[in-house]
């Protein structure tokens, strides 16, 4: 839709070929971010699991989430399961 909305706008051939790829870099992007993020939570709960954790597929999720917020969001989910 904010596709659709900027193609109006844009001038020229050139600006609607821009508009594309820019939302279709953003969707790759957010392609390779899922993958990896999933990654990241299923290693993160394997490893809390051997480790016993408790809650360690929460733990998970709550890595896989973070990973979505840059930098500071894997420091995050790296701290908060740490057991203490």
């Amino acid at each position: 839709m904010l596709a659709q909305k900027l193609k109006l706008i844009s001038k020229g051939e050139k600006a609607k070929i821009l508009v594309d790829e820019f939302f279709d870099s953003v969707i790759e992007y957010m392609k390779i971010k899922t993958v990896t993020s999933f990654f990241t939570g299923f290693l993160a709960w394997v490893f809390l699991f051997v480790l016993g954790v408790d809650f360690a597929l929460l733990w998970g999720m709550l890595a896989f989430l973070l990973n979505f917020i840059p930098t500071i969001g894997s420091i995050i989910a790296c701290y908060s399961s740490y057991p203490l």
